[in-house]
Parts: C-alpha cells; structure tokens; sequence
C-alpha cells in the first residue's frame, strides 16, 4: 500500500496507521505541481493505493487502516460505540477540520486575510467548539469507551496546528478537561511526536500575515489623492434586526445531533423559529458542462463552497449536499441566516454568483419539505427527489 498525501494537510491518515501497526510506503507531496499532478491522474489527494483500488480522503483511509486491525478496536468495541465513533468522526469532519484547515491556510500564506478581525473570528468560532468537547470530556479519559478510537486521533490531529499556533493559554486554562485528553493521546506509543514533530503549544495568538500592496493599487491610491475633495454623503446605517431568542450555534448542535431530526425540526419550525428575525433558503448550483459527470469533481466544488464561506459561519447554518448520479450530479444546499435578504458575507462569496438563491416559503408543505430533505436525511437518502451523494455543514 502507498498512501500519497500533500505535506501541508494533516496527519491524520498516517497516525491511524501507525496506531493500527498497519506497514505502508509513505510519499509526500512537498508543493502544489506535485499534489494537481496527483489530483489529476487519481482524483483527489490524499490517496491510499491498494491492489483492490483507490481510496481517498483523510477520514475513509483511516477508517481502512482500522479495519485491517480490527483487533485493535480503532472503531469502537461495540456496535455501539462504533456508531458513536462514526458520528464523531462525521461532526469533526464538518465543524472543526474546515476551520483548522482555513486557519492554518491563513498563517501560511495560502490563503489571503484581508482583516486581523476574520482570522480570530475563525479562532473565536474553533473555541466554541473546543468548549463543547471540553464539556463532552468531563468524566472521560477517551471520547468513546475505555481506550483510544478514531474519534480521538482525528480530533487531536486537527485541533494539534492551532493549539500550537493561534490557542493562547488563558483560554487553555478554561478548557482543561479537553487539554488533559489531548496530553493523553498525543504521549500515547510516541506517534504524534512521528507524524508531527514535537508539539509546542503557543504562547500568543499568531497573527495573520500582512498582504504586499500591489504597484496597481498604490498609484489608485494616489489618484484618489488628487482628486477634488468632495464632501463625502453620509450612508444611512441600516436598522438593527429585532432581537432573537434563536443562539445559532445552540441551534446547530441541536439539529446535528438530534436523534428525532423530524419531529424536532417540525416543532422548531412551528414554535421556535422567528420568521420575522431569519429566513431559510435554497441554493442550487449552476453545473457547467461537465462539473457534475464526476463525483469526486462535484465533490471538490461542493467542499470549496463551504471552504469560502467560512465568513458565514458564525451568521448562517447551512447544509450543502451533492446530489444525483454521476454523469448529472448536482450540487444544492438549504441555509438559514438573520434577515430577509441574502446576507452580505454570502453575497461577498466568490462563487455565490453562480449560485439560484430562492427564499423558502414556510406556508407551503413542499418547501417545508425541502428543509426536512436537507436538514434531516443522510447520505443515500433522497433529497429534492435526488439521492444524497454527500452531506456537509456550516
């Protein structure tokens, strides 16, 4: 087995390995002409090349690497527990990996940060977060059961980057239970210290690396010098939406984890929601040519959506989906978001653009139906009349 992974993602496939004891060749990818080469010719990166085929994405080869160890208990004792493992798995993969990710692509430069306010707004949303399995953790020395499962590995290799980049101590002190689990699974057979190095927890927020001025922009700047001063008109500020009662992120965990997504969302919509506060609304992709003949292209759109509206997560909750059988893939999403327009941090998305937004109509049952779809089934299951290929949140 070859498992073919780009240097500036994480660990994850690699520690499930070595905590499987599973032997495999390891190869690298140490810049971008090497991973759009590998992306090219298998699909996507990271990629485990096995005789029976490929596999790709973090969380499906370390499921494969457990497997092949079944003794090891990787994915749970129990059936039970393996399915708490995969829904852990499914929440980290959906709420802390993007925010992770988006974080350390803005500290290395890979992504632009026009603002020091919307990186620590990342790092504020990540904490709340880290609070929540902090909170999980109280009584437990491992997320799932008596010993280290998959669920641990991921989340430590997630969370391992900012905690040493952008996690400062005062609020490590307020997250002990999470910190003390986190010393426990990383000391464990020395694995992390071999997929990452000796981790070093920070001692200040990092700060976002400044963007150069371009030549371009520094001789508009000195134009609009020159110009006549003109009084500027003063702009209207807009009235401040009423009050709600709905917390967002309340509603989020309360949606994700709900064991009666149904009946629960149907008394929420009937009793809690504030139609003059929120809006819920349809997005549906407009597919060029061949962007939905194949999954993992489809795929790879729908995940760059979410990737770029990362300013939206702290104003909107939103599933995302890819539906639909290859070669017609589609790509939809239901969201919801304070006000009766679309909100400017979706507006400012780059791609927003080619996206149908259509404001949902809660008086009638087909559009409340649509909600249902999104908001309440699973991968398989039919949304909008088409099959669930992949489901995301933000």
């Amino acid at each position: 087995m070859e498992l073919v992974y780009p240097q500036s993602q994480y660990g994850f496939a690699h520690l499930a390995a070595k905590f499987a004891g599973v032997e495999y060749k390891s190869t690298v990818l140490s810049d971008m002409g090497q991973v759009k080469k590998i992306i090219n010719d298998e699909g996507s990166v990271p990629v485990l090349k096995t005789q029976e085929g490929n596999i790709n994405t973090s969380s499906a080869i370390a499921r494969y690497f457990a497997r092949v160890a079944s003794d090891k208990n990787l994915l749970g004792s129990d059936e039970f527990e393996q399915t708490q493992v995969d829904e852990l798995m499914n929440i980290a993969d959906l709420e802390i990996q993007p925010a992770c990710k988006t974080i350390m692509y803005i500290l290395g430069g890979r992504v632009p940060c026009e603002s020091p306010s919307k990186l620590k707004l990342i790092v504020n949303e990540l904490k709340k977060s880290l609070d929540w399995y902090n909170r999980e953790l109280s009584d437990k020395e491992f997320l799932v059961g008596k010993s280290i499962t998959l669920a641990d590995i991921q989340l430590a290799s997630y969370i391992a980057y900012p905690l040493s980049f952008v996690i400062n101590p005062p609020f490590r002190n307020k997250i002990l239970n999470l910190m003390n689990w986190f010393y426990r699974v990383t000391s464990l057979d020395g694995h992390f210290e071999k997929v990452f190095g000796k981790i070093k927890l920070s001692t200040k927020m990092l700060d976002a690396p400044k963007l150069p001025k371009k030549k371009e922009e520094i001789k508009q700047v000195k134009k609009e010098e020159k110009k006549s001063e003109k009084p500027k008109k003063k702009v209207e500020k807009k009235a401040a939406l009423p009050d709600t009662k709905i917390v967002l992120d309340d509603f989020k965990r309360f949606i994700i984890n709900s064991k009666n997504k149904d009946e629960d969302l149907t008394k929420f919509l009937k009793e809690e929601y504030e139609p003059e506060n929120w809006s819920i609304w349809h997005l549906k992709y407009d597919i060029y040519k061949n962007e939905g003949a194949k999954m993992h292209v489809t795929s790879n759109l729908c995940s760059g959506f979410l990737e770029r509206a990362e300013a939206c997560r702290r104003v909107a909750f939103g599933i995302h989906c890819v539906l639909g059988e290859e070669p017609n893939l589609e790509i939809e999403g239901v969201w919801m978001w304070r006000g009766q327009e679309v909100i400017p941090e979706m507006k400012d998305h780059p791609t927003f653009e080619y996206y149908a937004a259509k404001k949902l109509d809660l008086s009638k049952s087909d559009e409340v139906q649509l909600i249902h779809d999104f908001w309440c089934k699973n991968v398989g299951d039919k949304m909008n009349s088409k099959t669930c290929q992949r489901k995301s949140h933000m």
